[in-house]
């Protein structure tokens, strides 16, 4: 009987944390202050496809993005990349990014694309900062 007990009381905490959903809405402003055009940006919570593209200099004022979760321990990272890049002669790809925790966003925050002076890899030339 106590087995039983202790099943039911485990299958209702199981039902009760699956349950727990949270789905809130995040607004960005995205600064691409480069002379490339930002072909395609992903912007996702690293499972799902949400792109986005920038003109050279120029600012997109409300980027939103949607984050539906449960029950998380640790929160879950926006990941943001540039996947490939232009001038007027060439297409470039690039393959590196950052990923920044979920908690320590506002909700209003500015995602600010810049040449990296240092580049720590050669190919990815690209300084990505994100402002609260």
């Amino acid at each position: 009987m106590k087995n039983n007990i202790s099943i039911f009381i485990i299958i209702i905490i199981f039902c009760f944390l699956s349950s727990c959903s949270e789905d809130t809405e995040y607004h960005f402003v995205v600064k691409n202050e480069t002379n490339y055009k930002l072909d395609v940006v992903g912007l996702d919570w690293g499972s799902g496809p949400n792109k986005i593209s920038v003109e050279p200099n120029s600012v997109l004022t409300d980027v939103k993005l949607k984050y539906s979760g449960g029950f998380e321990i640790e929160p879950a990272a926006l990941c943001v990349g540039v996947e490939t890049y232009s001038d007027s002669n060439s297409i470039y790809t690039n393959t590196y990014g950052i990923a920044t925790g979920r908690d320590g966003l506002s909700g209003n925050d500015t995602i600010i694309f810049t040449i990296d002076p240092e580049p720590y890899y050669e190919s990815d030339i690209f300084k990505i900062e994100i402002r609260h």
